[in-house]
């Protein structure tokens, strides 16, 4: 992968970020809703 490429990726990537940004709560924390769909998982 060229250097070219790499921006190209890494600004994708921060354009993919911020369109996410638009659909979560300004208090989300990934951590703890992954701790949380891991205590799901464990009870079912």
């Amino acid at each position: 992968m060229n250097e070219d490429e790499k921006i190209t990726a890494f600004r994708e990537l921060v354009k993919s970020i911020k369109e996410n940004s638009k659909y979560l709560s300004e208090d989300f924390d990934p951590d703890t809703e992954l701790e949380k769909g891991k205590k799901k998982n464990i009870q079912k």
